[in-house]
C-alpha cells in the first residue's frame, strides 16, 4: 500500500534517470517494497499533518510547565549571557566561550532566542522544544519514505519515535534543548544526502557537509554519522556492494572515501567536546573506572536501553551509577549482543533493513554508552532519541514480513500498530506529567530507582527554595550517605545548615566540600561569606580570590569581594571589584548599586548617578537604591558626605 509496484530491478546507470533513486534502481528495495499491492490513496501531506497535530497535542502541556533544577539554572535561569537575549556580543560569547562543559554555540543561540521572545516564561521556551521534536518527526518519516517508497512504514516509525514515553526527557527537559535540536539537523543532512545521491553534484555535496556541520555544533554526539551514512548505502539506497557491481552499487573504498570529510569533521568537533567535558570535570578520570569496567558498563546499557523499549516503565532522571557489576550478568550482555549481530548478518540477504536498524542502534548509542564515562550517571532516557530510529525499522519492516504471507496478515499489522501506539501515547502521556516541576519529577526518579544520590540532593535543592529546611538537609544527608564523596551535596547541606540559622556547621559542610574538590568555586565563596560574617575579614578575602581565581566570570564573587573591601574602607580596591562585575554582567543591578555607593564615598557623584540609575532601571521597585539615588543628588548640590551601606543581590 505504500506507492511502490512491484518489477524488475535494471542495471542502468542510477545518476542518468530523472526517476527516484531507490523506486527502480536497487534490487533490494524493489524486493522489500513488493508487498505493497497498491498504491496508497492517502497523500503524504495528510500523513504529516496527522503526524504533527497528535504529537503537538500529546506535549500540549507542557507550556505550563516550570523550569526545573537539573541543569535549567546553568542553561538558561541563571546564565547570564543567554538571560540577555539575542545580540552580537552574545553569538561572538556563544561561539568563544564553553557553555556548561559544552561548545554547543547553535543551542546556546536558541535558547537565546527563546530568552528574548519568551523572557523567563518557561512555557514558551517548552513549546521550542516541542515545535523541534514535532518538525523531526514529519521530516523523519518524509526521509523515510523518500529513501524507501514505504509509506505506512515510514509512517509508523515516525510515530513510535514521535511517542514513546523513552523520549519525553529529550523534549520536556528545556536543557535538552541540544538533543531535539541536533536531530533536526541531523535529518536534514540525511535529507541532503539523499538529493545528493540521486545526482551527484559538489554544491549537494556541500550542503550535506553544512547540515551535518550545524548538528555538531548544536551536539557533538553526532560523530558516528560518517558510519550511519555508510549503513543507508546499504540500506536502503542500495549503493554499498563487497566485490562486483549490482545496478547502483559503489564498492566500498569508494564510499569511505566519500565520506572522508566528515569523518575529519567528526574527529575535530569529538576532540573539542572531550576537552570542553574535560575542562570542567564531567569526564570521568580513566583510574576511576577502567577500561574494562567501562566495556561491561557499556554492555548492559545496550542491553537495558533494549528492554526498556518495549516495557518503558521506572524512567529516572537520572540513572545513579551501577554498585559492582556481576561477571555473568556482562558475560551475558555480551553474548546476547553478539549473538544478535549474527542473527541480524545472516538474515541480510532477505532482510537487509535488520542489519540497518541494528547497526544503526549500536552506532548511535555508541559515543554516550559509557566507553568514555561523561558525569555521574549510567545511563539516560534521552541517550535514546536517535538511536530507537533503528529498532523502530526493524520493528516496522520486520512486522509486516513477517505476516505478509498470511490473508489476514496486513489487517493484523495494522491493528497491532495501532494498539503499540496507543500504549506509547498512553505511557508519554503518564511520564510528562512527572515533568511539571522539580519536586515531581525528583521524587519520582526516587520512587523508580535505588539509592538515587543525585535526586536527593536535587529534591533537597527544591525543598530550600521552598524554605523547608529541616526536609531538605535530610536528604542532602541521604545523598552523601549513598555516595561520600559527593562534593555537591555537602555543599548544597551548607547551604540548608546555614539558612536554617546554623552557620558553623555550614562552615563545616563547605570545607568538606572542599576538601574532596578543592577547585569547587562556590563553596570558596560561601565560605568567604560566613567568615566575613564572623569577622574573619583577611581569610575571606583568600576565599574570594580563590573563588574568583576558579571561576572568573561570576559576578557574585566580585560583588561579595567588593562588599567585603568597602566595609573595610578600601574603596578604590572594591570599586575595581564591582566593575569588573558590570563588566561581565551590565544587568547585575545589585553590583550597579554597590558601585554607585563606592562611587559617591569617593564623591564622584555623575558616575555614581549614572550607576544608580541604571540599578533602578533593572529594579524599578527598589525603595532603597531610589532613597541612595536621592542622597547623592542633594550630596552632589551641597557637597555634603554621607556613608551608604552596600547591596546583596
Amino acid at each position: 500500500m505504500d506507492g511502490i509496484q512491484p518489477g524488475v530491478a535494471t542495471r542502468v546507470h542510477p545518476f542518468r534517470r530523472k526517476d527516484p533513486l531507490v523506486k527502480e534502481e536497487n534490487p533490494l528495495i524493489v524486493a522489500d517494497v513488493s508487498a505493497d499491492k497498491a498504491k496508497s490513496a492517502v497523500p503524504k501531506w495528510t500523513v504529516c499533518l496527522c503526524l504533527a497535530l497528535v504529537t503537538a497535542a500529546i506535549y500540549a502541556p507542557v507550556r505550563h510547565y516550570e523550569f526545573v533544577n537539573l541543569d535549567d539554572n546553568q542553561y538558561v535561569t541563571e546564565q547570564p549571557q543567554v538571560l540577555r537575549g539575542l545580540s552580537f556580543a552574545g553569538v561572538r560569547w556563544a561561539f568563544t566561550s564553553l557553555h556548561f562543559c559544552n561548545w554547543h554555540p547553535l543551542t546556546t543561540l536558541s535558547h537565546m532566542l527563546d530568552c528574548e521572545l519568551w523572557g523567563l516564561n518557561a512555557g514558551g521556551h517548552h513549546l521550542t522544544n516541542v515545535f523541534f521534536h514535532v518538525a523531526n518527526t514529519v521530516l523523519l518519516f518524509l526521509v523515510l519514505q523518500g529513501m524507501s517508497g514505504a509509506l505506512w512504514r515510514s509512517a509508523f516509525v515516525a510515530a513510535l519515535f514521535a511517542w514513546h514515553p523513552l523520549h519525553v526527557e529529550s523534549v520536556a527537559w528545556i536543557s535538552d534543548r541540544k538533543d531535539v535540536l541536533s536531530m533536526f539537523f541531523l535529518i536534514l543532512t540525511l535529507a541532503a544526502y539523499l538529493w545528493y545521491v540521486r545526482r551527484p553534484r559538489w554544491h549537494r555535496y556541500l550542503l550535506v557537509f553544512t547540515c551535518y556541520m550545524l548538528g555538531l555544533m548544536s551536539k557533538a554526539t553526532l560523530v558516528t554519522m560518517p558510519l550511519l551514512l555508510l549503513l543507508l548505502d546499504y540500506w536502503p539506497l542500495g549503493r554499498l556492494c563487497f566485490g562486483g557491481s549490482i545496478g547502483l552499487s559503489r564498492p566500498l573504498p569508494v564510499l569511505i572515501r566519500e565520506k572522508l570529510p566528515f569523518c575529519v569533521l567528526a574527529g575535530v568537533f569529538g576532540v573539542v567536546a572531550f576537552l570542553a567535558q574535560q575542562s570542567g570535570g564531567a569526564v570521568s578520570a580513566l583510574e576511576k573506572m577502567s577500561f574494562l569496567d567501562r566495556v561491561s558498563n557499556a554492555s548492559l546499557n545496550y542491553i537495558a536501553y533494549l528492554l526498556k523499549t518495549p516495557w518503558p516503565t521506572d524512567l529516572a532522571v537520572p540513572y545513579p551509577m551501577r554498585p559492582e557489576i556481576p561477571p555473568w550478568k556482562v558475560l551475558g550482555s555480551g553474548l546476547a549482543l553478539s549473538l544478535a549481530a549474527i542473527l541480524v548478518v545472516r538474515a541480510t540477504r532477505r532482510s537487509p533493513f535488520l542489519a540497518f536498524g541494528w547497526f544503526w542502534y549500536l552506532l548511535a548509542l555508541l559515543p554516550v554508552i559509557g566507553l568514555v564515562q561523561i558525569g555521574a550517571q549510567t545511563m539516560a532516557d534521552r541517550y535514546t532519541y536517535t538511536p530507537l530510529i533503528g529498532l523502530f525499522i526493524m520493528i516496522s519492516w520486520g512486522s509486516e514480513q513477517v505476516l505478509e504471507g498470511l490473508r489476514p496478515g496486513r489487517t493484523i499489522v495494522a491493528l497491532s500498530a495501532v494498539s503499540v501506539l496507543a500504549l506509547c501515547v498512553a505511557g508519554t502521556a503518564r511520564q510528562l506529567q512527572y515533568w511539571r516541576n522539580s519536586e515531581l519529577l525528583c521524587t519520582h526518579a526516587l520512587a523508580c530507582s535505588s539509592e538515587n544520590y543525585f535526586a536527593h540532593n536535587n529534591l533537597g535543592l527544591t525543598m530550600v527554595d521552598q524554605g523547608r529546611f529541616a526536609e531538605a538537609i535530610s536528604h542532602f544527608q541521604r545523598a552523601v550517605e549513598i555516595r561520600p564523596d559527593y562534593a555537591e551535596a555537602y555543599y548544597n547541606l551548607g547551604i540548608a545548615l546555614d539558612r536554617q540559622g546554623n552557620p558553623v556547621e555550614a562552615m563545616n559542610q563547605y570545607q568538606k566540600a572542599l576538601e574532596i574538590k578543592p577547585d569547587y568555586a562556590e563553596a570558596h565563596n560561601n565560605l568567604g561569606i560566613l567568615l566575613t560574617k564572623q569577622g574573619r575579614a583577611a581569610e575571606a578575602i583568600e576565599q574570594y580570590q580563590r573563588a574568583i581565581e576558579l571561576d572568573p566570570n561570576r559576578v557574585e564573587f566580585y560583588n561579595n569581594m567588593g562588599n567585603l573591601l568597602a566595609t573595610r574602607g578600601h574603596l578604590v580596591e572594591a570599586t575595581a571589584n564591582y566593575q569588573k562585575a558590570v563588566e561581565i554582567n551590565p544587568d547585575f543591578a545589585a553590583a550597579h548599586c554597590n558601585l554607585g555607593n563606592a562611587l559617591a564615598l569617593q564623591s564622584k557623584y555623575t558616575e555614581a548617578i549614572g550607576h544608580y540609575q541604571r540599578a533602578l532601571q533593572l529594579r524599578p521597585d527598589d525603595a532603597m537604591v531610589r532613597q541612595s539615588l536621592d542622597a547623592v543628588l542633594i550630596r552632589q548640590s551641597q557637597s555634603m558626605p554621607g556613608i551608604p551601606k552596600p547591596s546583596n543581590p
